[in-house]
């Protein structure tokens, strides 16, 4: 399962057991937050526009780490388009994308 929106991607992470919870619950105390990964392929662009798309996707999830639960792993794949809303938006086209994206996940989970 993932949930989707106009340009990223997270994908939902399988159910962890109780202990599994609490030594991610631990590890995300010590780290301060969520684990981020990002994916953005070449079909993004080149190396400049695959990078400015990471630093703003990193940017976004920064200011929006209050949203997440601290003990999960939050996963972001780019799609093709992506690079366009930076150019065009900047980071708070992405920072909206990725609430559009919290907003739909959540009410999904429901």
């Amino acid at each position: 399962i993932s949930f989707a929106y106009s340009c990223v991607v997270t994908p939902a992470a399988r159910s962890a057991s109780d202990g599994e919870r609490r030594a991610r619950a631990d590890a995300a105390e010590i780290a301060g937050g969520p684990r981020l990964g990002l994916s953005v392929s070449r079909k993004v662009g080149g190396a400049v526009e695959r990078n400015k798309v990471k630093r703003l996707l990193r940017s976004a999830v920064d200011q929006l780490v209050e949203r997440f639960d601290p003990a999960s792993d939050v996963v972001v794949v780019a799609r093709s388009d992506a690079s366009e809303l930076c150019e065009r938006d900047g980071l708070e086209g992405v920072k909206r994308e990725l609430e559009d994206l919290i907003a739909a996940s959540s009410k999904k989970g429901e």
